[in-house]
């Protein structure tokens, strides 16, 4: 599906090149580049020694040697793992790249102890909330401690689309997806079971709850409430702002509801809900009626990088009109994402009688909602 993935091998340290044997299958082009690096510690403006790596389906395999030391003691799941950006990975002073034009990004994944297998795969989201394991996109049954693969790659801003998977010495076996915090845009590896994913404490703030009368509108963000949410680790509650661009009535019992379905996740700090990640997903919805009510049977959202535009297009079948409206729902700093998410949050607050009197996003000033 995202057509851009490039793998640079595991840093050797005494830039030797020898027998390591790393797998990459199921490849999105005919061939890649693997350099041998220094190591993540040292000064990284140096020269490196570059090998050009052919990639077929076949499997072929370049080979390096990794002199590092190994960590006898197996440490915590959530710190078997490290991942940043790349250049924040040299110096915590470095400049941060933003992706590039079609969405890409470049960022690190450091072994802190030696699994006896390791796998980078594609996520697949089902209708439940669910995230499971898809094709392999690498894998390695010799990776040690201090090794790590530099990647560029999508990292999009909702639903996540890698995911890693390893095994320790005692033969159990971990998943975390990549995704991105809304609160200091840091990159994290979070947990595949939605179910331990959910906030524990659940006195903290109510869960949304859509409290408005429009039988649609009730659908789309009880899908959201209920799917999308169990995509994210880090909140005390997650509020939907979907901006609905446009329904179109299938027939008597089936409607279908283009849109921006923005989710954003908070942490209450005093009277503030501060932001701590979220994302869009524009797309389309079939909601069908159900009884006296009416629930989501279907939805489509737009890919990542190339495949945004192009799936957008297609969603809005030459309607020019609702083509622009897409695309002006995609910056979450401006209308008419602004006028919704606030509307969306003072509904939320007022349904349940909270003491809360703004939001705010990491860097930015709080919204004052009584305005």
């Amino acid at each position: 599906m995202r057509k851009k993935l490039t793998i640079i091998f595991p840093l050797v340290l005494t830039s030797m090149i020898a027998g390591c044997g790393y797998t990459q299958q199921t490849p999105y082009r005919s061939s890649t580049s693997a350099t041998v690096n220094k190591p993540l510690s040292a000064d990284t403006s140096g020269s490196s020694a570059s090998v050009s790596a052919k990639v077929s389906s076949s499997a072929d395999t370049e080979d390096a040697s990794v002199a590092t030391d190994t960590i006898k003691e197996i440490p915590e799941p959530d710190k078997m793992f490290t991942i940043s950006f790349a250049d924040r990975s040299a110096s915590k002073d470095a400049i941060f790249v933003q992706p590039d034009s079609n969405g890409y990004a470049q960022y690190i994944i450091t072994a802190n102890f030696a699994p006896s297998f390791f796998s980078l795969r594609e996520v697949i989201g089902d209708g439940n909330a669910n995230m499971t394991p898809g094709d392999i996109l690498f894998e390695t049954p010799d990776m040690k401690a201090g090794d790590y693969i530099f990647l560029t790659d999508v990292i999009p801003e909702g639903i996540p689309s890698r995911m890693i998977e390893w095994e320790d010495g005692n033969g159990q076996t971990y998943s975390r997806a990549i995704s991105e915090s809304g609160k200091d845009g840091s990159l994290l590896l979070i947990d595949m079971d939605p179910v331990e994913n959910q906030p524990t404490d659940l006195s903290v703030l109510p869960a949304y709850i859509y409290p408005g009368s429009d039988p649609v509108l009730a659908a789309v963000t009880s899908y959201m409430a209920d799917v999308m949410t169990g995509y994210y680790s880090d909140y005390d509650v997650s509020i939907p702002a979907p901006v609905i661009l446009k329904q179109e009535e299938i027939d008597d019992n089936h409607v279908k509801v283009y849109g921006n379905f923005w989710i954003f996740n908070y942490d209450m700090q005093g009277q503030i809900l501060e932001n701590t990640s979220g994302g869009e997903a524009p797309g389309y919805m079939i909601v069908t009626r159900d009884g006296d009510g009416m629930k989501v049977t279907d939805a489509e959202f737009a890919g990542d990088g190339a495949e945004y535009a192009e799936d957008i297009k297609t969603f809005c079948g030459g309607d020019n009109s609702l083509e622009a409206q897409y695309f002006a729902s995609n910056d979450a700093g401006q209308e008419p994402l602004l006028s919704v998410r606030k509307g969306f949050i003072r509904d939320y607050v007022k349904a349940n009688e909270l003491d809360i009197t703004a939001y705010q996003d990491y860097g930015w000033d709080p919204v004052d909602l009584s305005d």
